[in-house]
């Protein structure tokens, strides 16, 4: 597919993805000047029988009249265009330039009460306008969350598993009824394992089945665990957290009715759950456990250098083999903390090799490496002194 011109316009430069539905890919159009980047996702129909594929020509049309709606959020992609070639289906949405939430979420990394509760605020007022829309999103997790690098906020994305809240099913007979997604089991089940509550898993989602997903995240940024780490009550089948965290009683009591096994028992919408936040920020500033180590690694990488902007004596040089993930890791952080690039801090990403020649360096081996090491995100290769007291971080970090 790389270099293949779709609709005459756009041209494939990358494969972002592939999955039951379909493919996606990163694209330049081509009718713009500059040809910028945006995202086509390609979805294939599930036979070529005619009769089918009109059916899924309809469908296709109500997706993208939903996504249409939906990009009116600033934080949620625009739809550019969609249109049909060879009886497969096109979508085009905007290219958001950012980093994905996942990449803040590295295991072992504790978030502080405060960052927790401005992330659950942020994508619970995107998910207030979603379902304003009769749109459940269905498949909400850190790998569907980018931080836009224009403005740090996030952007909501992956709207391909999107289902309208009124779901058209075909039954045997071949006709067709209209059924409200909270009655029989009407959809089939699309979701991540750790996020997907179990109505969801069962193919009857809810508008808090989104709100569940969000708690996840926040449960996970809060301890540090993934989502499919802990452990659940075998009893009423709600997940046990509370002992990994360092939380507030107020902060906890509104993730866990976020989580609830049943979902009776949670949030029943989204501007619920935003009150709650609303009264705990209200009654009491959420408490800031932990030290900088808990915070996100990109948050942790600013402080380290901001703290010695003024010190460009270049004392020790760190060179460390990256495995895959840790290069992708290290990349994000430095190329997303919002940093100019400072005089003697040098980075080669385009080898498995990252050396910090600067006096922040003593400070970013203590802190930050042996995270990264711990988490095998990077092999210690050599370390070599370039000033007094050098010898001492690197070595610290290396052992």
């Amino acid at each position: 597919m790389r270099d293949k011109l779709l609709g005459g316009r756009y041209r494939v430069v990358n494969i972002l993805a592939v999955g039951g539905f379909g493919q996606t890919y990163v694209a330049l159009d081509t009718h713009r000047p500059g040809n910028p980047k945006c995202v086509v996702k390609r979805l294939l129909p599930t036979s070529d029988n005619p009769s089918s594929l009109q059916n899924a020509r309809r469908l296709f049309q109500s997706e993208a009249e939903t996504l249409e709606k939906l990009g009116n959020h600033d934080q949620i992609p625009r739809l550019l265009a969609y249109f049909e070639e060879n009886q497969e289906f096109y979508l085009v949405q905007d290219f958001i330039q950012g980093h994905l939430l996942g990449a803040e979420l590295q295991p072992g990394w504790r978030w502080t009460e405060s960052q927790v509760c401005q992330l659950l605020q942020e994508v619970l007022n995107i998910l207030v306008f979603v379902h304003s829309q009769g749109v459940i999103h269905r498949d909400i997790k850190p790998t569907n969350l980018i931080r836009r690098q224009q403005d740090n906020r996030l952007v909501l994305i992956d709207f391909g598993s999107v289902k309208q809240a009124w779901t058209q099913v075909v039954t045997s007979l071949g006709k067709t009824c209209t059924t409200f997604a909270t009655g029989i089991p009407a959809t089939i089940a699309i979701g991540t394992p750790g996020y997907m509550p179990i109505e969801q898993e069962r193919g009857r989602p809810r508008p808090n089945s989104d709100i569940y997903a969000i708690g996840m995240i926040g449960i996970q940024a809060l301890t540090g665990l993934n989502s499919t780490q802990l452990l659940e009550n075998s009893d009423t089948g709600d997940i046990i957290w509370q002992h990994q965290a360092h939380v507030s009683d107020a902060l906890a009591s509104v993730l866990t009715k976020m989580v609830r096994y049943h979902f009776k028992d949670r949030y029943q919408t989204a501007t619920e759950a935003l009150q709650a936040l609303q009264l705990l920020a209200n009654s009491q500033p959420p408490t800031e456990l932990g030290s900088d180590a808990e915070a996100p690694p990109e948050q942790q990488l600013r402080t380290l250098l901001q703290t010695t902007e003024e010190e460009t004596t270049p004392t020790t040089v760190y060179t460390g083999g990256l495995h895959n993930n840790g290069l992708r890791f290290f990349s994000s952080m430095l190329e997303n903390s919002g940093l100019e690039p400072l005089p003697h801090c040098t980075t080669h990403l385009h080898q498995p090799t990252v050396l910090f020649p600067h006096a922040s360096q003593d400070r970013f081996c203590q802190n930050i490496i042996p995270v990264a090491l711990a988490n095998s995100l990077v092999t210690p290769v050599g370390k070599r002194a370039g000033g007094a007291g050098g010898a001492g971080g690197a070595g610290g970090a290396g052992g």
